[in-house]
């Protein structure tokens, strides 16, 4: 909106780069393995 007063994208693709300092790529397989797992499950919640 023209109303908003900010400019750009007010900090998320620098986030973005900040948080891949804390991310080993060598491990990105593993975690997207995980990541697709935990998406996966169907947990039985006794209901």
């Amino acid at each position: 909106r023209r109303t908003w007063p900010v400019h750009g994208t007010t900090g998320y693709e620098f986030a973005n780069l900040v948080n891949g300092l804390f991310v080993a790529a060598r491990n990105r397989s593993a975690m997207d393995h995980i990541y697709t797992w935990f998406l996966t499950r169907r947990p039985d919640h006794g209901e």
